[in-house]
């Protein structure tokens, strides 16, 4: 998703995949702002570019098909 999709998704929740050597989590979060093409999630008080976020989709990654 690009910033410029994400910005129409303001107060959209928005799910994501969180990957490391140990884990692989589904994390989700309500997008509340945008700044300079940075993405901030309720809660998390932190910007970060779209690409972040791996698999960026309004879907639960589980719902996908």
């Amino acid at each position: 998703m690009t910033a410029a999709e994400a910005k129409k998704q303001i107060g959209t929740r928005l799910y994501w995949v969180e990957r490391s050597n140990r884990y692989i989590f589904e994390r989700s979060g309500v997008l509340t702002s945008m700044h300079r093409g940075q993405l901030e999630f309720d809660e998390s008080y932190d910007y970060h570019p779209p690409k972040h976020y791996s698999g960026l989709t309004v879907v639960p990654h589980g719902d996908q098909k």
